[in-house]
């Protein structure tokens, strides 16, 4: 089993890490030795010997930046993960729920008077999430 070190480039790290993210891949280590192991995405059942800088895959034999690596690299904190764009930024904000200004802290109306008034048009609630673009 020959492994190759690999090089430090961070644009082909960032590629890589991506391939590993969309395979769903995971690192596991051998609790007696210490050893990191990831299970090939196209080969289910083959476990490749995984560090910081080799791995006994096809591409980790050849020198070429694998998927496996990155994943290594991402769970020890090498590697930082990119941002989850999948879920927007959520914001809480607080409007009065009589007149809709907004309120600080948790507070339900912006005044007395609007307290006094109290929640007008069927109003549900002073809360509302708003979702910010990021």
């Amino acid at each position: 089993m020959s492994t190759t070190t690999f090089s430090t480039t961070r644009d082909v790290w960032t590629r890589a890490l991506d391939r590993a993210i969309a395979a769903g891949l995971d690192i596991l280590i051998e609790p007696v030795s210490g050893e990191a192991f990831c299970e090939s995405a196209s080969r289910p059942g083959t476990l490749y010997a995984v560090t910081a800088s080799s791995c006994t895959c096809a591409a980790g034999q050849h020198g070429r930046p694998c998927k496996h690596v990155a994943a290594y690299r991402a769970q020890a904190g090498l590697l930082p993960l990119p941002p989850d764009d999948s879920q927007p930024a959520v914001a809480v904000t607080r409007h009065c729920a009589t007149c809709g200004h907004r309120v600080a802290g948790f507070a339900a109306f912006c005044s007395e008077a609007c307290a006094e008034l109290g929640p007008l048009h069927g109003s549900a609630g002073p809360i509302q999430l708003v979702t910010i673009a990021a």
